[in-house]
This record gives C-alpha cells, structure tokens and sequence, in this order.
C-alpha cells in the first residue's frame, strides 16, 4: 500500500494539532511543547542535547561572525540565521531587502494555475531564449486571497481561469508586481482600467495555435454527428450493433461561424474547403480572407435562423455576453448543433438546457463552461459536481464537455511559452512588450487609452501615488511607481521598507509543502480550534533545494 498505514482521521488530527503547537510555541515561546506532555518534539544532533539554546545561538553566531564583518548588514543574535552578507560596495538597504525577500534573479514570475506542462514548457523556453527568468510556480488561480504568492516577484503569469479582479490587482500593486502576463488570448479576467490606474502593465499571446482551437471544434463537430463516444463506449462492451448511431453527411449542410478572426477564418476554411458545407458568417468586423472564399457574411439572426451547424469563436465582452439565449435558441432550426470553443460566457447556460429539452439543439459540442473555474484542469474524480447545470450537461448523451483543452497541442504549448517570455523580458528590459509574429499587439491597454505614451501614464500614477501623506513615503521610484511604499509615523523605516517589499503581514507564515488537501482541510480545521493564528501558503511540490524559494517570506 502507498504509505498510507497512518492514514486515519485521528493520526491526521494528531499530526495537525502538534505541528502547530511546535510553530506557535517556538514562535511565541522560543521552545515547542513536549507532545502529550512527555515526548520531545524539538530535534537536535546526539552529541548536542542536552546543551542550551543560549549556548547553540552562541556558537552559531561564532560562526557567522568568522566571515567578513565589514560585510555583514545585520546581525540578530535572537534569530542567527538572519545573518546577511553583501559585496563591498553594495548598497546596504536594497542588499537587506534583497536578503531578507530571497530574490536572485530581478526577473522572477510568479506563474499560477501552473501544471506541469506549463512549469516544463516554460523553463524549456526560458532556456531557448536565455531570457533568465526566475519562475514560482503555483498550481492555485490568481485571485485577491492568493495575491500574495506574488510577493518578491516582477510579474505574474496567469491563464483563462485566474480572477484578476479589482481588488487582486490591488493586492498584486502593494506587492510591486508590474506586469500582468497572460498566456492567452482573451483578457476579460482582468480589470484593466485599475492595472492602468496602478501602473501595471497587461500582455497576452494574441495567437498560439488557432488551429489548434479550429480543429478541436470540428473534433466536436464530427464527434457529436457520428455519435463518437458512445460508438466506442458500445464496441468495448461487445456491442457491434449500429442502432443509435445514425448520422448525416456535413457536405452540403449549412454552417453558421460566428466569429471570424484568426481561429473563426481557419474553422471557416476547413468547413467550406474540407467538408464542402455552405458556410456563413458572422462578425462585426469582415474578413477579406472570409470573403474571398465565397463565404458570405450575414445578420445574426439568419445565422440562428438558418444553420445547420454553428460555431461560436468570439471574443467575451459585454456586447457578446449571453448572445446565444433563450429568444436565439427560439429561432433555431430543430436539430441544430452548436459549438463553442471560446468562451463559456457567449452561451445563457440556462437557455441551452432548455434548447436540448425541447430537442431544438440536437447536439453541443463545448469546450468551456460558464463556470467552469471550479472545475476545469483539475481532478475531481473523486468528488463530485456540485453545479446543478453543469450536471446535467454532463449527463446528456447528445452533450461533449472538453475542458477547455482545444489549445492543447505541444505547438501551441511551445508559442504560449515564447511569446510570454519574450511580453515579460521585453517589457522589463526595454519597457515595452514586441509585437507576435512582428505584426500583432501583445499589450492589452483599455481602448480609449490606445496610443497613449507609457510615460504619461507613469507620470499620472506618480502623481496619484504623491497625494498620499509624502512624509511617509520612504522611497518613491519614478520608473516603477507601484513600489510607493507608506508606513505610519514613527516607524522605523527600514523594517517598513522590508515588510514592504515582503508583503509579510503575519509573521506566523507558513509554507506547508507536499501539501495534499486533506493536509490543508486538516490544518486549517485545527488553526481553528487553536486559535494559532497562522497564515498557511499549500504547496503540492516536495521541498527540495529547487523549491525551497516558495518559503520565501515564511516563518516556518
């Protein structure tokens, strides 16, 4: 069995009650609690128990002491440890905070929603490009609570599901990150207009692989007319019979594409010039590639009206949240297949589940789900849905779920990762980020702001910074201006500065690492009950000497 001879309600109670008595009473009391009362919890060496702690900060302090005391910042014989050594010359101040915050590299990104394939795609691409970026990796999502997982780091990169919400961007200022980097496309998870207020700049990859997302929509297509998965569900069982399993030809079949950018264009292609289909089109903006290929662009009402097929590929955005709903759906043809690989937000939920009741809609294919933050790249076999609608999709046999993997090829893994770096290294060296492919825009900015000079808006965030109280303002950096720091009165300003650049605000911070959830649901239950009152950053990785820097800003 997996080492899981421990594994019982009561060890984990155990586990989680004395571990916490050991980092409150070492924090609080400079000792930890003998475990029932008798059983030491504290380890030394053999040969050393039995000496005091007196005469170990001693010795350690001996020992730091026997290197270079010229360069020696600070030494704090209540905590050794913290004994910091700089090169002649270095500035004092900036070598304590970079000693105390741990950073190395000035490039160094937070990247969140981070799976495996994503931490190897970009340190693979980092070595490509020699770009020397320092990456934390973070399987959570980005958002206002897991904020500070950024701390110490030049930018964060995050992805669809990550809620870079107002007051996430808030938190990421405070922390001085300056550059928001997604490896994706769309942009509507974060608020633009208070990264612009704040100074922080916004990139993203305009295009990864858009076929890649055209083909995975055709996938679903197909997959959904020839009754794909429940054919193989039938053959593995013995069951060779064809009952059920009648489709139609898509030669001939009229096709709505709604959407006709990159993606929308190759879709179209494939569609018109592959399948032989009569294809419209929809969009605000018409393609000349669309056009010249005899495809005609028509009203958005005769595309719900008329198709056989539709193909969402839009972008999400107030004018196209929801713009497949229930008044749509009314209009459509019986039988109607609808696909959608972009957003979850362009389709009323709501209004789709009645559609398949009422058997308007034979079929959706979707690879996103209007919630599916919850749910999609993780692994929740072993719990269950909790969302009613999306329950049901689930359980429908004319219904395909992907989850949000029409991206997914090693392609497009490879051009996230090298546009990412380039937005990240181009924007810190040079200030701004290069065009993909020389031609298409990387820097997300809000449309009225379009044009507008980067120092003109580091002037304008300056000045809003310089309205606080500026006798408090310990240090104020005209190139980044998110890292305007305040403290109160009286406060010592180096520790300020420090807590500043840390973003520590609870010293009882704890990095807990081969972080399982039951681990986490454990202890957080038994903070709780002890009223320890500690800060608990979960990491899934084992601590090893490549990942000891997620401690960073940890007391334990």
């Amino acid at each position: 069995t997996a080492h899981q001879a421990f594994f019982t309600k009561e060890a984990l109670n155990e586990i989680s009650n004395t571990t916490l008595r050991n980092i409150a009473g070492v924090y609080e009391k400079g000792t930890a609690p003998k475990q029932f009362g008798k059983l030491d919890t504290e380890v030394e060496l053999p040969q050393k128990r039995g000496a005091s702690k007196s005469a170990k900060k001693a010795s350690a302090l001996k020992t730091a002491l026997k290197k270079d005391p010229a360069n020696i910042i600070e030494v704090d014989e209540a905590n050794v440890g913290f004994v910091r050594q700089v090169s002649p010359g270095t500035d004092k101040k900036k070598a304590f905070v970079k000693a105390q915050t741990g950073i190395v590299s000035p490039l160094r990104v937070a990247v969140f929603s981070c799976k495996p394939y994503d931490r190897d795609s970009l340190v693979s691409m980092d070595r490509s490009l020699s770009t020397g970026i320092e990456f934390v990796c973070h399987d959570v999502q980005l958002s206002a609570e897991t904020a500070s997982l950024a701390q110490g780091c030049y930018a964060v990169c995050v992805f669809v599901n990550d809620d870079v919400d107002e007051a996430c961007v808030e938190a990421l200022s405070g922390l001085g990150v300056k550059l928001i980097a997604l490896r994706c496309a769309g942009f509507n998870n974060v608020h633009l207009e208070k990264a612009e207020e704040l100074g922080i700049g916004v990139c993203r990859v305009p295009a990864y692989s858009p076929y890649a997302v055209a083909e995975h929509a055709i996938t679903l297509m197909t997959s959904l007319n020839r009754r794909i998965p429940q054919a193989w569900a039938k053959t593995r069982s013995g069951n060779f019979s064809l009952d059920g399993q009648l489709g139609f030809d898509m030669t001939g079949k009229k096709v709505g594409v709604i959407g006709t950018g990159k993606i929308g264009q190759i879709a179209a292609t494939i569609l018109k010039r592959g399948y032989e289909c009569d294809v419209i089109a929809y969009d605000v903006f018409k393609s000349p590639v669309i056009e010249e290929m005899g495809i005609k662009y028509v009203e958005l009402d005769e595309i719900f009206r008329t198709s056989d097929v539709i193909t969402i590929h839009a972008p999400l955005m107030p004018a196209t949240h929801h713009m497949v709903n229930r008044e749509a759906v009314e209009k459509m043809k019986p039988g109607v297949v609808i696909i959608n690989c972009s957003r979850g937000g362009l389709i009323d939920t709501q209004a789709m589940l009645w559609g398949l009741k009422q058997k308007i809609i034979g079929g959706a294919g979707l690879d996103v789900f209007e919630e599916e933050a919850d749910y999609f790249f993780n692994d929740l076999s072993n719990s269950f849905v909790h969302h009613d609608d999306f329950a049901r999709l689930l359980s429908l046999p004319n219904v395909i779920i992907t989850a949000h993997q029409a991206f997914f090829t090693k392609e497009a893994l490879n051009e996230i990762s090298n546009t990412t770096l380039r937005n990240i290294a181009g924007v810190y060296e040079k200030g701004t980020a290069p065009k993909q492919f020389g031609k298409l825009d990387t820097e997300v900015e809000l449309p009225q702001k379009r044009g507008a000079s980067k120092s003109a808006k580091k002037a304008s965030a300056l000045k809003t910074a310089l309205k606080k109280d500026p006798a408090n303002i310990i240090e104020v950096d005209e190139a980044n201006v998110g890292f305007v720091r305040q403290v109160s009165p009286g406060t010592d300003k180096k520790k300020a500065f420090v807590k500043a650049q840390t973003g520590i605000v609870s010293p009882l911070r704890v990095a807990v690492f081969s972080c399982k959830p039951y681990d986490r649901d454990s202890l957080v239950s038994m903070d709780r009950s002890l009223s320890t009152g500690i800060e608990f950053v979960c990491h899934d990785v084992q601590l090893s000497a490549e990942t000891a820097s997620l401690a960073q800003g940890c007391y334990a």
